[in-house]
């Protein structure tokens, strides 16, 4: 197999609902903490959280096996009629409804997108190092990057192998109604992050994982909160969203310039 060598682990039908147009092309302004330096720049949705062969397994006999791949891009189509379906309600100002499939879908998707991110394996790499340099000091030899580029490339196959959700979280969140996020008028909208899936603790409520699907659009498939499955958010609800994507993520992307200044001068000052 040839083909499936560049591999999302951010899909590309959630990343161009973040994106702005320039020229006729569909461009994200994105900032990368592994080089700050270079600041904000532009870039393609299809450029993005994307790397060469991340979920490929190699066969004793050298073939690719590149079917956790397609198995996420078959998940990723099917989802991708969610997220159109929950901001046409948006849209619309309408009462959110989706099947019980439709919502074991979202949580399947929300479960295996928190696995099959390099944030999630490079913190794991890290500690690894770590423990291993304790009792291995030979380790201490090798270039620290190639161990852990190396390492958490190899964790993160196996996460993303064995990451499909036990079949009892699946059936609890089919029973149960999705709540969204909406950005009420202001001047601030959300952005994603590489690690777009987003543990939220808020006051009083028990902890949630929450995923921006669009600019002015967030889902959780269970919460607490909610007024018919939706919540306003205003200018400083969204500031401090964006606050955990920034925190959570290596990089973050959006649809503003200004945007994505502020949130990296305000939690990022020593970077920028």
């Amino acid at each position: 197999m040839g083909g499936h060598r560049r591999q999302h682990f951010v899909p590309v039908m959630l990343l161009k609902n973040f994106s702005f147009r320039k020229n006729g092309s569909e461009l994200l302004y994105f900032f990368d903490k592994n080089s700050s330096g270079k600041g904000i720049r532009e870039i393609s949705p299809r450029d993005f959280c994307v790397e060469k062969d991340i979920y490929t397994q190699y066969e004793e006999d050298g073939s690719r096996d590149v079917s956790e791949e397609k198995d996420f891009s078959r998940l990723e189509a099917r989802t991708g009629k969610i997220t159109k379906k929950i901001m046409e309600a948006v849209r619309t100002k309408k009462r959110l409804r989706l099947s019980r499939n439709e919502r074991r879908t979202l949580c399947h998707f929300f479960l295996r997108q928190g696995f099959r991110i390099p944030d999630r394996s490079d913190s794991i790499a890290g500690r690894d190092f770590i423990i291993r340099s304790v009792s291995n000091p030979e380790t201490l030899k090798k270039p620290r990057k190639e161990i852990d580029a190396s390492r958490a490339k190899e964790r993160l196959k196996f996460l993303t192998r064995y990451s499909e959700p036990p079949e009892e979280i699946l059936s609890f969140f089919e029973g149960k109604d999705p709540v969204v996020r909406v950005v009420s008028d202001g001047e601030e909208n959300f952005v994603i992050g590489s690690n777009p899936v987003l543990l939220m603790e808020p006051d009083n409520h028990l902890p949630e994982i929450w995923l921006p699907i669009a600019s002015n659009v967030a889902v959780t498939p269970c919460s607490t909160r909610g007024n018919d499955g939706f919540i306003e958010s205003g200018d400083l609800d969204i500031h401090s969203f964006n606050k955990d994507v920034f925190v959570q993520s290596r990089m973050i992307a959006g649809n503003s310039e200004k945007l994505i200044r502020s949130i990296v001068s305000g939690w990022g000052s020593e970077l920028i």
